[in-house]
């Protein structure tokens, strides 16, 4: 069971990353069969830097779609 806050910020973490996705699309070539799935696959690997905070943490995550609870 997850808390309210573990909630809301798993919400936020999927609004971020629509939202970076949805501004990435406008470089994406107006050719028929584009999506961004092509563009971002294998993409969803990370690394956490020693020393980050939790905002970069979060701001990391949101942005290359890593599920909440992945984040420790």
């Amino acid at each position: 069971y997850a808390s309210p806050v573990e909630e809301s910020l798993a919400g936020l973490t999927d609004a971020v990353y629509e939202l970076a996705k949805l501004y990435l699309r406008s470089f994406c070539p107006t050719t028929p069969g584009c999506t961004m799935e092509e563009h971002m696959e294998g993409g969803r690997d990370s690394k956490e830097a020693s020393g980050t905070t939790e905002y970069l943490q979060f701001t990391l995550f949101a942005v290359h779609g890593i599920p909440a609870n992945w984040v420790n």
